[in-house]
């Protein structure tokens, strides 16, 4: 008897310590496998991997690849993905998380049409891969200098724009980073990129997503 409940106990411990997020092994190679396309504020260039990093962290078992790519527009990323060659196969990823939308201000690019051709080209390369649309960051240009002040005039104002168009569309939409503030203490003086501090904020949004919060 005391057997059986020292077993059960340790059953129930083993569940409740599991994500709440149903991962699905959808290509059965015995690997959760989880893809992040995006711009800067995915490749995490000046901090060690950004936060597909300190996202690891939360889920050590399963296998994260960061395809961000500094400058990236959705264009770009939808055209390259259609021809193939410049990133992996999504063929051998379950889930991908795309957050695009705020280097598509400078030629004021069509970011949803985009992010839907991309996810329509991710779907027939891949029927049973799972994608997300996360919401992009927001902008804080008070904590400009004044170089970025003049150089990204507008941007902010497009992003958010981004964000609202992206939540109005029929895309799959994945975690909210436009909610988190942009301070200071955890972005860089441009008023977009984050420091470690950010990224380490992002990770806490997308696990908070992933467990159902």
């Amino acid at each position: 008897m005391r057997i059986f409940l020292l077993t059960l106990i340790l059953l129930t411990a083993g569940c409740s310590s599991s994500s709440a997020y149903p991962f699905k092994d959808t290509n059965r190679d015995g690997i959760v496998k989880i893809a992040f396309l995006g711009d800067s504020t995915t490749s995490g260039s000046c901090c060690n991997g950004g936060f597909v990093t300190y996202l690891q962290s939360y889920y050590p078992n399963i296998q994260m690849s960061n395809l961000g790519r500094g400058g990236i527009t959705s264009t770009v990323v939808a055209n390259r993905v259609r021809v193939g060659g410049f990133y992996p196969k999504f063929t051998n990823f379950d889930y991908v998380f795309i957050t695009l939308g705020v280097n598509d201000w400078k030629k004021r690019e069509p970011t949803v049409r985009n992010l839907t051709s991309l996810v329509n080209t991710l779907k027939k390369q891949n029927f049973a891969l799972i994608i997300k649309v996360n919401i992009p960051l927001n902008m804080n240009l008070d904590i400009a200098d004044a170089y970025n002040k003049k150089r990204r005039a507008g941007q902010d104002t497009w992003v958010r724009q981004v964000g609202k168009n992206i939540l109005a569309s029929n895309l799959p939409i994945g975690a909210r980073f436009d909610r988190i503030p942009i301070t200071a203490d955890n972005f860089k003086n441009d008023g977009l990129h984050p420091l470690d501090g950010g990224y380490k904020l992002m990770a806490k949004v997308l696990a908070d997503y992933l467990k159902g919060k």
